[in-house]
């Protein structure tokens, strides 16, 4: 790796800790119910601090790869605030409760007009291509950090177009950083993401719940569950009640 590959992120920090500003502000709502007064600008800061030591171990994955850097962003921070939670000791099962209402909340509150274009655009012929393209880049593994993927094309099972995952990026680097078990309340965000732009997501399983393969299926116009309490997915490995 080239050292302006290896800088890619590190020079990008005062953007990147801006997007985490930007996206804490979304977030504070939901964290405002578990972190009182000046607790949670205490956090605020302890995070971003975190996420700041994180931004330096984000693999580079090609410019090809931009198609998957806001979910790797997302689940970065999510993981600076993780891991803050952690620290303070709290359980398990609460950190992975407060990141999904965290992810919903910040997805929920995004403008109209953006979810709107997310919807409208997620079933076209150019997306569809867009993601035939990447699949086949990604298949060539020039980047063994990254994702390595296919597409599932429509079938009479009820959807339109499916995604399997067969190595997720995410999952590789939280491997790294010892902090693989909260990947299965990671993965919620799936369904927090989908249900609140309006596209229905199934999926049975996934890599940061033990399986083989993420099997993303969606439909047009089709219902996503929500993702907490989470008991009942098929795919989830987590802790439960």
């Amino acid at each position: 790796m080239s050292e302006c590959e290896e800088d890619y992120f590190i020079k990008r920090t005062d953007e990147l800790l801006s997007y985490f500003d930007q996206v804490f502000g979304g977030m504070s709502p939901t964290l405002a119910r578990y972190f009182e007064g000046s607790e949670l600008e205490t956090f605020r800061e302890s995070a971003r601090s975190d996420f700041e030591t994180l931004i330096p171990k984000m693999p580079y994955l090609g410019e090809e790869e931009d198609i998957h850097e806001g979910n790797m962003l997302a689940c970065v921070q999510m993981l600076s605030l993780i891991r803050v939670m952690d620290e303070q000791g709290m359980e398990e099962r609460k950190i992975g409760k407060i990141a999904y209402e965290c992810f919903e909340g910040a997805f929920n509150n995004m403008p109209e007009p953006y979810k709107e274009g997310f919807r409208s655009s997620f079933f076209t012929e150019e997306t569809m291509d867009m993601w035939r393209n990447a699949s086949q880049l990604s298949q060539k593994r020039e980047f063994p950090e990254g994702w390595v993927f296919e597409v599932v094309e429509a079938d009479m099972k009820g959807f339109d177009y499916g995604i399997d995952y067969l190595e997720c990026a995410v999952f590789k680097l939280f491997k790294k950083l010892g902090a693989e078990r909260y990947m299965p309340y990671i993965c919620l965000g799936d369904y927090a993401m989908f249900g609140a732009f309006g596209v229905g997501l199934c999926r049975t399983k996934t890599i940061g719940n033990g399986a083989d393969l993420c099997d993303f299926r969606f439909k047009d116009g089709g219902n996503t569950p929500r993702g907490w309490p989470p008991d009942d997915l098929e795919e989830f490995r987590g802790t439960t009640e």
